[in-house]
């Protein structure tokens, strides 16, 4: 095993980290949570127990909101699963599983506007950004960029006086 993104660090006392696997051997992707307290720092929190991942590797970095973690893998598909079980959330595939694009890798992070709990933005190697709804999973709406760059991170940008939230895309070459 070995870890290729950096953790996410919410609140909970727990650090969330995924690890690549060899997928040509057929082994399947992790994600872990370790827990960061004084009940024991640096161990595998016992009662968090996600639904195995796909054959990708996850080598994008997860995101957070206040009850779930997010992350894609290098098989385009994009999870979801419950911060404090590491269970799908209701309403969510099976698994906390959607696939996005098959074959085509998601190493941009989700991006989660801070707003009013809208829809999550994630891109991937074939230059798409989907809009996923955070309550179901379903895909909402697909962005092509015209050139079909890959997409390495997403931000937003607030036009406050307007009311309106900008997704910007950020690609492999720069672009």
């Amino acid at each position: 095993m070995q870890m290729l993104d950096d953790p996410a660090f919410p609140s909970d006392a727990r650090i969330y980290v995924g690890s690549y696997e060899d997928a040509v051997a057929g082994d399947q992707g992790s994600f872990f949570a370790i827990k960061t307290d004084s009940v024991g720092p640096g161990t595998y929190v016992d009662d968090w127990a996600p639904a195995a991942l796909g054959t990708g590797d996850t080598d994008s970095y997860a995101s957070f909101d206040d009850a779930q973690i997010y992350m894609g893998d290098s098989a385009g598909d994009f999870y979801c699963m419950v911060r404090t079980t590491g269970l799908a959330p209701a309403g969510w595939p099976a698994g906390g599983k959607q696939t996005l694009e098959a074959g085509q890798p998601i190493r941009s992070s989700p991006l989660i506007p801070v707003y009013g709990g809208g829809p999550i933005y994630v891109g991937n190697d074939n230059g798409k950004v989907f809009r996923v709804n955070r309550t179901t999973g379903a895909i909402e709406r697909t962005y092509r960029l015209g050139d079909g760059r890959k997409v390495r991170s997403l931000s937003i940008v607030d036009d406050l006086g307007a009311g309106k939230q900008y997704v910007v895309a950020v690609t492999s070459d720069g672009y």
